[in-house]
């Protein structure tokens, strides 16, 4: 039978503000006496839930932004902001202890820089995660990609966005409009599954967008 999902969490940070920068820095540490994880064993039939067992989850996680108004005024309106994960989760029991658990990255991160000008506002950003693993449920901890592309490690990627929105203000009911190019240079990059359909899915490609929004 299945065992119900339970962890101690612990977790301790600080902060800094001041000077137009503004800085966080946490450790975290999780863990799981017994963890869930959906399974296709045999790669047939539909997923179902298994005990993966014990595991712990440890890392850090750190963000950074900063005013560049705070050093003239010529550069009021532009910020530049990061963020910083990186994360240790592996299983503490059964066949494969030490090793990663699937579906994580040990480090993934974000980099982007905004203007503000009047009611314009401009925003590019990078999105970054390392490496991710898919063993499996067999004997061997799979790191080489299997035919049907269910199981094997994911690669990393980076991707790029842009951003361009304008705000009409309160005379025209807060209406704000916006438009941007998601996956700047069209990376491909994919993820894996294991449930009922299995295999690899292609990450979302170059795409345009347009938003708005109106206060009511």
């Amino acid at each position: 039978g299945l065992h119900p999902e339970k962890s101690n969490n612990y977790e301790i940070g600080t902060k800094y503000l001041g000077n137009g920068l503004n800085a966080e820095f946490t450790v975290f540490y999780l863990d799981f006496d017994k963890e869930l994880l959906l399974e296709r064993p045999d790669n047939i039939g539909t997923g179902i839930w298994t005990n993966l067992g014990a595991t712990s989850h440890k890392g850090v996680e750190a963000g950074l932004s900063y005013d560049f108004g705070s050093l003239s005024d010529s550069l009021k309106g532009l910020k530049a902001y990061s963020n910083y994960t990186f994360t240790k989760a592996v299983s503490e029991a059964g066949k494969f202890d030490g090793k990663d658990l699937p579906y994580y990255s040990r480090h993934v991160a974000n980099l982007g820089m905004g203007y503000t000008v009047n009611k314009w506002s401009v925003n590019a950003d990078m999105f970054a995660q390392s490496k991710q693993h898919a063993p499996g449920s067999g004997d061997v901890y799979q790191t080489e990609e299997t035919a049907d592309g269910r199981i094997g490690d994911i690669p990393g990627y980076s991707t790029f966005a842009v951003r361009t929105g304008y705000n009409f203000g309160k005379d025209f009911y807060g209406l704000k409009v916006a438009g941007g190019i998601k996956n700047l240079f069209d990376t491909q990059y994919f993820t894996r599954s294991s449930d009922s359909t299995g295999g690899k899915y292609v990450g979302q490609p170059r795409t345009f967008y347009l938003q708005t929004s109106v206060d009511f």
